[in-house]
């Protein structure tokens, strides 16, 4: 005998149902499939079925998200009406509902930089005259890092400027960025997962240094607001001479620096001690008061002390001279 069937759904809308009886659901609702034998015996039957919203699928929003807020959003669901937020409560440790909104973006306002927050979002609907909702759906949404402070200059020589800043909470890395006065805007100039930085600069500049702290996951790059510091590099590397005289010896250099004055470091056996300070108008010192037939070793350092802190050059090369 035929054992052939009909499958029917009384509103495609909201179902359909395949020519095995799989039932798919399109929106929220009810709908009554008939089963039914196709050889004229009239054979059917009948079920009620109700069709819940479906999961909505959530993104966070990165480039609106900050430091003190989160946004996330979600695709609309055909037949709801509404969507129903939960956050998770570290205290209560479970979702509270802290939203229903006909909107699919939530902002929230109430989080603090650099942490992680989870949320729960459901479809709302209305099926047999009841309230419907739908499946949960988590998203694990992260904040901003803190802007970076504790910013300082550490060090400088004709070539770059070191500086250092305090770490913040949840940043997985730091990006420099250093502004360009010819292009008018800040130019990357490297990362680091490190507190300090050594930033690559001329001899004698004052530079504007930017520093913002990142945090990287799976859902995006997070930055957070960026700090400025202005920065000196010391003046280019002096040239000096040394000169023997009687019982002493001569110091001369180039001044074609940015310099202020001039630090002078002599030898002593174990390291380079600095024994004097020279205005940037001189370009000679005698060192007095030597051994004849000694052999003394120099450094000669150009520092720009007009800014604070003050910019130093690199060491000249080693000068030697013999006391006569």
């Amino acid at each position: 005998y035929n054992k052939s069937v009909k499958w029917v759904s009384s509103d495609t809308s909201v179902a359909t149902v395949s020519s095995s009886g799989k039932i798919t659901g399109k929106k929220p609702g009810t709908t009554t499939v008939t089963c039914s034998a196709t050889d004229g015996s009239g054979v059917k039957k009948s079920c009620k079925v109700s069709i819940y919203p479906a999961k909505v699928t959530l993104k966070q929003n990165v480039s609106s998200t900050t430091a003190t807020k989160i946004v996330f959003s979600w695709n609309k669901l055909s037949g709801c009406k509404s969507y129903k937020v939960f956050k998770y409560d570290g205290t209560k440790k479970e979702y509270v509902l802290i939203k229903t909104t006909s909107s699919n973006t939530y902002t929230d306002t109430t989080v603090k930089a650099g942490k992680t927050y989870a949320y729960i979002v459901k479809g709302v609907a209305t099926v047999n005259g009841k309230e419907a909702v739908g499946q949960s759906v988590k998203i694990t949404c992260y904040t901003d890092p803190a802007q970076v402070k504790g910013i300082k200059q550490t060090a400088s020589t004709s070539k770059s400027v070191t500086i250092s800043w305090n770490k913040v909470s949840n940043a997985t890395h730091y990006a420099l960025y250093k502004y360009n006065s010819t292009k008018k805007e800040y130019e990357s100039i490297g990362q680091t997962t490190k507190t300090s930085f050594v930033c690559p600069t001329d001899a004698g500049k004052r530079e504007h240094i930017l520093v913002y702290a990142l945090r990287k996951n799976e859902s995006g790059s997070f930055k957070g607001v960026g700090t400025k510091i202005i920065v000196t590099s010391g003046p280019a590397k002096p040239t000096a001479k040394a000169t023997a005289g009687t019982k002493s010896v001569k110091l001369t250099w180039t001044n074609k620096t940015t310099a202020t004055k001039y630090y002078i470091y002599r030898y002593d056996g174990k390291k380079y001690l600095k024994i004097a300070k020279v205005d940037s108008s001189k370009t000679s010192y005698t060192d007095k008061k030597l051994t004849k037939g000694k052999t003394y070793s120099y450094k000669v350092r150009a520092v720009n002390t007009k800014y604070s802190p003050a910019g130093y050059s690199d060491y000249s090369a080693v000068v030697k001279a013999k006391a006569k």
